[in-house]
Formats: C-alpha cells, structure tokens, sequence
C-alpha cells in the first residue's frame, strides 16, 4: 500500500511539473535532441523562405510579388517539401539518440502448478506457487570506432539536401505561379484589344450606316462594316473565355480553388537586359547560387556520408552493460516464500566479422551513385551557363521587338484615325478603312505578344540564374 500511494504521489507530482512548465521547457521537453535547430540552421542557409502565416491575397487587386508569396507559402507541394525536412530532421534526432544509453523495465507475475506422481505407496507431490519477476537492464555503447559519427553526419547532410530539394521545389512552383500570371496577363490585355477593336469595328459600322442613309455609301459597305462587326464581337467572346481560363490555372497554381475569382494589377517592368550586362560573372554566380546546383551538390555529399556510414558500419563496439533482476515466490504448499535478487554490470564487445558480402556491395553501390551524380552535377553546370546566356539574348531580343510594336501601333492608329476621317468625308473608300482597322488590331496584339515575351523573357533570366524570389 505504501509503494502505490508513493508511485501515485511520483505521478502527480510529474503531471502537475508538465502542467506549469513553460513554453521553453515544454519544447525542451518535445526536442530534447535539438532536431529542431538542426531544421532552422538548414532553412537559414536557403535565400527565401515562406512566412510562416499565409497571408491572404487582396483578390481584387492581385499584385504579382503577392500571388508568389501567397502560393509559396500555401501551396501542397511546397507544404510536402517542407515536411521532408522535418522528417530528415527526426531522423537527425534519431541517429543523436544512439549516443544515450538504453533503460529497459519488464514486470511478470504468473501462476505456476506442478504435479508430481510416483510410483509405488507415495503419494502424489503437488506445488503451487505465484512468482512474481521484475528485471531492469541498461545498455550503453561506449566506443564504435566513428560508426555513430558517420551516421550522424549522412543524417545531417540528409536535412540539408531535403533543404536544398525545398529550395528547388520552391523555384519551380515560383515559375509556375508566374507563367499563369503572365498568361493571365496577356489574356487580359488580349481582351482589352478585342474590346478595343470591337468599339472600333463598331464606329466603322455605324459610320456606313450613316453614309448609306445619306446616299454616300452603298448598302454593301454597311454589310460589310456589319460582318466585321460581328467578327470583332466572336473575337471578344474567345478572349473573354481564354481569360477566364488563365485566371482559373493561376489560382490553382496557388493552392487555392480554380473558381476563386480574381482580377489582377499590372506586371512590373524595372527590370532591363542593361541589369545584367556581365555575362562571365552572372555565369560564375549561377554555378555558386542555383538552387538546382546547390542541390546536386547536397545530394553528392549527402551520398558521400552514406559511403562514409557504411564503411564503419563494420566497426567494432564497446558496450557498458547492466541489469538486475528480483524474483519473489511463494510456495503455498509448505508456506515458503523467498525473495531471488541478481545484480550484472559488466563491458562487452560485439564486432560484425562477416555479412555475406553486403557492406562490399553496398559500397560498390554508392560509389557508383557517387560518379553518377558527380557527372550529373557536371551536366547541369554545363547547362545552365548556355542558358543564362541564351536567356540574356532572348532578352534582349524581347525588349527590341517590345520597342517596335509600340511604334508601329501608334503608326497603326493614326493611319486608322486618318482612314477614318477620310471615309467619314468621302473621299476614301470601306476598303481602305477596314484594311486600316485590321492592321491596327494585329499591331495591338502584337504588342500584347511582344510584351508577354518581354516578361516570360525576364523571369527566364531570373531562373536561369537563380535569383527568382519575391523580393527581388
């Protein structure tokens, strides 16, 4: 009765500890290995990582650099990528913990019922007894000759190349979220020029009709003017619909529902190819800071510790050992009871002198995953430096065809506004209106093409060397 009243007295006093500590103790507590710090020291290296609240895009109103932010921090790949550091992270914890001895408690109680029968005159032996046992045993490596080190460290480079892969998965949902945005972007401007040409369609149109009902145009103008009215009309309905569509990939893209309405602000252009006139040294920066690059060598290390681990996998240990054990038994035939205790603590020595060739293979197996991402990390900086110098000329190119369609659109619209008034004074004919209308509609799409270019261009760039991020 004394034992269970002190036993319940040592939980009490546990729970009410638990209750009142505070939050430092609690998360002491929750990480007594500092998994945690681990994860953050990972995370700090990498260039941007999302908030840790989301916050709520102004859907009225969507800026570009807020749909990022939002998408990175919401979205489920990017939430998925995230929790593989975490778990690399336990895992880190998990190898730490080998370095703590092991405590291990087992309690039995049984009922054991012999009988005994001889021959002859002597009667049967009967023995009933209820022994209880109670055993602690403690283990403890004291030396592995590196085992556990090498462990550790290819744990540790785990975390850091599940950072590294966080890191990738978030330039790539950036890109993503942006391509929708710059859809969204020119299908809206492409339905603006629809609904440009459609007003200007229809001024052509009311404009015969006027003509014809003074007798200056013949009906078949009118017709005509109608017909390309209507076309212009068509045309609107598509874009209409093509925006809509884009607008519903770019909150998908987000991690939100495809049926979140949504208008968007204007694209930023601060950004020119006179930015980034040092190819050699964007070039050498993108081999040190690229995300992709940064991961290909995080996975090189990261299977350099795994080789590392498993040639001391087959070193030795040196292991303190304890253990004690009480047995208590009562014989209810002759009223005996008598109490075992037993007490070992001694130092052991356990050594893997052979496993079927395995750690041999396993060897094998990763220094030939070592040459091959050694040659894949060689690839990808191969790569990368004819992109970003393709992508510099891409933009160039786009900021030059930008500067050409914005001329020849404001060409375009003053030969259909001096078009106009010369059919609108009877000197020029439907023909030469409409000819002047069509052309004035593909130089504005044009334009629209031109700058839809220029942006894709531009983040391309930014891609191409690793530097796409919010703040930037």
């Amino acid at each position: 009765m004394m034992r269970f009243s002190l036993a319940a007295l040592g939980c009490l006093f546990f729970l009410t500890a638990c209750e009142t500590a505070n939050d430092e103790s609690r998360a002491r507590w929750h990480d007594p290995l500092g998994a945690r710090q681990v994860m953050d020291d990972a995370l700090h290296e990498l260039p941007y990582t999302p908030p840790a609240a989301c916050p709520q895009p102004d859907w009225q109103q969507l800026a570009f650099a807020e749909s990022i932010v939002s998408g990175l921090c919401r979205h489920p790949e990017s939430r998925a990528a995230y929790a593989e550091i975490e778990k690399q992270a336990a895992s880190w914890g998990e190898a730490q913990g080998s370095y703590l001895p092991t405590l291990s408690l087992n309690y039995r109680k049984e009922r054991d019922q012999r009988k005994t029968a001889f021959r002859g005159d002597f009667p049967d032996s009967r023995l009933r007894q209820n022994p209880g046992r109670a055993t602690a045993e403690l283990q403890w490596v004291l030396f592995d000759f590196g085992a556990r080190k090498a462990r550790s460290q290819q744990n540790l480079n785990q975390v850091k190349l599940a950072a590294a892969t966080y890191s990738q998965q978030l330039q790539q949902r950036y890109r993503t979220i942006a391509t929708h945005f710059i859809d969204l972007h020119s299908e809206q401007q492409r339905m603006d020029i629809a609904r440009q040409n459609m007003e200007v369609a229809e001024n052509s149109w009311q404009s015969a009709q006027a003509l014809h009902g003074e007798g200056l145009a013949i009906a078949a103008d009118a017709g005509q003017a109608q017909v390309e009215y209507d076309g212009a009309r068509l045309q609107f309905l598509q874009a209409e619909r093509d925006r809509d569509n884009a607008a519903e990939a770019l909150a998908e893209s987000m991690g939100y529902p495809a049926n979140t309405p949504l208008n968007i602000a204007e694209l930023p252009e601060d950004m020119s190819a006179q930015d980034f006139a040092d190819i050699e040294r964007l070039v050498n920066e993108t081999m040190d800071s690229h995300p992709d690059i940064k991961a290909a060598k995080a996975r090189l290390e990261a299977t350099k510790a795994s080789l590392q681990a498993v040639k001391r996998s087959g070193a030795p240990q040196v292991f303190l050992y304890a253990n004690t054990q009480h047995n208590d038994r009562l014989r209810t035939s002759g009223n005996l009871s008598y109490r075992e205790q037993e007490n070992v603590i001694g130092i052991g020595v356990r050594w893997p002198l052979f496993e079927g060739y395995t750690r041999h293979y396993q060897e094998k197996e990763l220094l030939a995953q070592q040459a091959q991402e050694e040659a894949t990390l060689e690839a990808l900086q191969s790569r990368l430096s004819l992109e970003v110098r393709q992508a510099y000329r891409q933009l160039k190119t786009a900021a030059e065809k930008r500067t050409i369609a914005r001329n020849s659109v404001e060409a375009a619209e003053l030969n259909y506004q001096t078009r106009l008034g010369q059919y609108r004074s009877g000197v020029g004919g439907l023909t030469d209106l409409l000819q002047a209308q069509r052309s004035l509609n593909t130089m504005r799409i044009a334009l629209a093409d031109a700058n839809r270019e220029w942006h894709q261009a531009a983040l391309q760039l930014l891609f191409s060397i690793g530097k796409a991020f919010p703040e930037e």
